[in-house]
């Protein structure tokens, strides 16, 4: 009986996802609020972490039931709608694009997945406490990055960091972990780091 409810639940998930990258990417609202943020839309569209890599960041932070993850450039909210439903975590995302932070919630209505979406800059909005910090590094620019690093040196020393392709300074950051994953446009590294106190 366990096993027909987490397949369930993946389903539930991945239909869910499917239903809200048909809305938000027929959403001509979506793209304009990017062409207003002054960048190209296909920044904002490369396409979402696999299921697969999703499951090794849990193994790898060691996620659980009630565990608060926090995603920086949340997009649609798949990432977190799979760690909530598959891994009981307690989702909280930041998203710059009123569409996406848009679409992350209406996932999460969809779900019925208890989560908080703050639509806003990364660098200017206040961050809630967490015990992982999760950010996709393919779409940040160099100056977002040295801000990312700048705001993650704040965090508890507890919290783990996982990142996709970034590297933080090790001056700052004690590397956990890291382990190559694929994706569908090819490998990339995800590393695991916690703030050096």
């Amino acid at each position: 009986m366990a096993v027909f409810e987490i397949n369930r639940s993946v389903l539930s998930w991945r239909l869910a996802v499917g239903w809200t990258w048909l809305w938000h990417f027929s959403s001509d609202q979506m793209r304009y609020e990017i062409r207003q943020l002054g960048r190209p839309a296909e920044s904002y569209t490369q396409g979402e972490t696999p299921a697969s890599v999703l499951r090794v960041i849990a193994e790898k932070t060691g996620m659980g039931l009630g565990t608060r993850v926090l995603d920086i450039g949340c997009g649609r909210g798949s990432a977190l709608a799979y760690w909530a439903r598959v891994w009981g975590a307690a989702p909280i995302g930041i998203e710059e694009v009123p569409a996406l932070g848009g679409a992350t919630q209406a996932l999460f209505n969809g779900l019925s997945i208890s989560g908080t979406v703050i639509v806003g800059n990364f660098e200017t909005v206040e961050w809630p406490d967490a015990d992982v910090i999760y950010v996709a590094g393919t779409c940040f620019s160099p100056s977002a990055v040295r801000d990312l690093q700048r705001k993650l040196a704040h965090c508890s020393a507890k919290t783990k960091i996982a990142v996709i392709t970034l590297e933080l300074p090790t001056t700052q950051f004690d590397l956990i972990d890291a382990v190559s994953v694929r994706f569908a446009w090819g490998k990339s590294m995800l590393r695991v780091y916690r703030r050096i106190t």
